[in-house]
């Protein structure tokens, strides 16, 4: 479950990420002055951190919390 937060002028998205360390409490957060959207975070992301969101991308799909998936599946197509 991937969430969106606007606080005090910045745009704040973080899941659970597992991508690289199992261990319980692993989190991915990224965040950007302004008030963007889901998925212009995530092109924010993608290119400040494009080895990271490429390995994160790779093992799950990051969707938006309201999804009724709880935002994250894991990728069984072997894809990003």
């Amino acid at each position: 479950m991937a969430y969106l937060h606007h606080v005090a002028g910045w745009t704040v998205v973080a899941w659970w990420d597992r991508s690289e360390d199992d261990r319980h409490g692993s989190n991915a957060v990224f965040l950007a002055p302004g008030e963007h959207a889901f998925e212009a975070m995530l092109d924010l992301a993608r290119k400040a951190f494009p080895r990271e969101m490429e390995r994160m991308e790779k093992a799950y799909a990051i969707r938006p919390s309201s999804t009724t998936d709880h935002g994250i599946t894991p990728r069984t197509d072997g894809g990003g």
